[in-house]
């Protein structure tokens, strides 16, 4: 009963970590315009201070006795840190437009960009430093009771995420617009203060339920084949699930582009779509947590679910020539229906992303499984290890698909590279997953093959309706606004 209250307090404090999320990314790009640049910068910098948490607090936990109460301390820092971040933000404006006047010089303006960068990572390294130590915590204290690693590390992470889906909702669609952002920063504050009170009042009192009991560690058998060491395999394992962070967020980029093309550049739709990919990866993960510790050939099974990933990303290609027109027939009969318009816009969106995006989130218990090797002990440092690289993936996939993906080569052949990306990977777990030297070259054989078939007949970018959307979405957004 205690570890579904714990678990249920993880969900709240999902919900009030992506409200701060939103709001200091609005504070920040008020301050800081609304470029890519200053977007990219500002998220590069928050998902920096996750993977800072994680790896710190991830070897704490470890050395510490009771990591609900390092949970605990790190939710009443946080919610005092946002209590005072109006005044914070406000103050880091100030400091930023003094150094940074208004001009007309675009090389004095360029010249700036470090200000702009040196800002934001002042204000925002303490707080997401903050929020990656979660993770590690809970995880250590659910590994703590007899079980299974991969389950107690897909739960919180699923219950964490879907909590984020509903604070991504709750802050976008309501909160900033009916009591603003000033009330709703101090809301979810007040909120993670009282969480963190509850969790020392009702640990304060014997280490029992959260105390490691003392045992060797015992790597848990998996049956590799072809792996001269344990280090070289888990060299390749993070360096496979770093690049799967670099592939998952480049999607995340690249299909919103997408959609802002379709479903418009609102708060609302970028919500909607933010929370469908976050709710896909919640859902991923809860769905695999019963299975992820049964598993024979866990490797294999991390091959399998990234070459989903690809084939799924790239099929969605042949769905851009039919989003325009399946949403703006479905828009004349919404429009005046607000919510059922949303939802229309959530089912638009599920159509490209929830199949890689439940896979994603099958993907980061099941490597957790393989890479902690069955021990406890270190559990903490071993998710820190593991959510440290994925997220610093993410940051450089993040980047590399605003600056260079999209500017070089477009959306279209932006989501078939990065798809190419997925099935390197998943040949390359493929020969270390321990299977038969005859399955691993016909797979290969009939993954190649299948994204070169896939490729060749993908149909071409519909840059007419793609603008056409854009064009329409200007001139007939005002009723809809109206009605809502």
């Amino acid at each position: 009963m205690k570890n579904y209250l714990i678990l249920s307090i993880f969900f709240i404090t999902g919900l009030t970590g992506l409200a701060y999320e939103l709001i200091w990314i609005r504070l920040l790009i008020l301050s800081f315009g609304s470029t890519q640049f200053a977007i990219t910068t500002v998220l590069s910098i928050f998902m920096a201070g996750l993977a800072l948490g994680s790896i710190i607090f991830g070897r704490v936990v470890d050395r510490y006795g009771s990591p609900l109460r390092v949970y605990a301390a790190i939710e009443i820092i946080l919610g005092l840190y946002c209590l005072l971040s109006p005044l914070i933000f406000s103050t880091a404006r100030e400091i930023y437009l003094s150094l940074a006047p208004a001009t007309g010089d675009g090389v004095y303006r360029a010249w700036f960009e470090p200000v702009h960068f040196i800002t934001a990572f002042i204000v925002l390294i303490i707080p997401t430093t903050l929020m990656g130590g979660t993770l590690p915590a809970l995880v250590k204290y659910l590994a703590s009771f007899p079980g299974r690693i991969g389950y107690h590390t897909a739960v919180p992470y699923a219950v964490n995420t879907l909590g984020a889906v509903t604070g991504c909702l709750a802050t976008g669609l309501f909160a900033i617009y009916y009591i603003g952002i000033n009330a709703t920063v101090y809301l979810a504050g007040i909120i993670d203060i009282f969480v963190g009170i509850i969790l020392f009042t009702l640990f304060s009192k014997g280490p029992a339920a959260v105390q490691l009991r003392e045992e060797v560690e015992v790597p848990a058998p998996l049956p590799f084949e072809g792996i001269g060491s344990l280090r070289r395999l888990n060299l390749i394992l993070i360096s496979a699930f770093t690049i799967s962070g670099f592939c998952s967020l480049a999607y995340e980029v690249l299909w919103t582009r997408v959609l802002s093309l379709v479903l418009g550049s609102t708060v609302y739709a970028f919500t909607i779509m933010l929370a469908t990919f976050l709710a896909g990866i919640g859902l991923g993960s809860i769905a695999f947590a019963p299975f992820v510790d049964r598993l024979k050939r866990p490797v294999l099974w991390f091959s399998i679910l990234e070459a989903v990933i690809g084939f799924f990303a790239i099929a969605s290609i042949f769905l851009y020539r039919e989003l325009p027109f399946i949403f703006f027939n479905l828009r004349e009969l919404f429009a005046d229906r607000f919510w059922l318009f949303l939802l229309v816009e959530f089912l638009l969106a599920s159509s490209l992303m929830i199949v890689p995006t439940l896979s994603m989130g099958a993907i980061f218990p099941l490597v957790n499984r393989i890479y902690s090797r069955g021990a406890t002990q270190s559990i903490g440092k071993k998710v820190g290890d593991i959510y440290f690289f994925n997220t610093a993936g993410s940051i450089f996939g993040s980047a590399a698909a605003g600056f260079l993906i999209i500017p070089m080569i477009g959306v279209q052949n932006g989501v078939v590279l990065i798809a190419g990306l997925n099935i390197l990977i998943c040949l390359a777990l493929l020969f270390i997953s321990g299977t038969t030297r005859a399955l691993k070259l016909v797979c290969s054989a009939l993954f190649v093959a299948g994204f070169a078939v896939v490729t060749i007949m993908l149909p071409p970018w519909e840059k007419m309706a793609m603008t056409m959307m854009s064009t329409i979405w200007i001139q007939r957004t005002a009723p809809l606004r109206t009605g809502a």
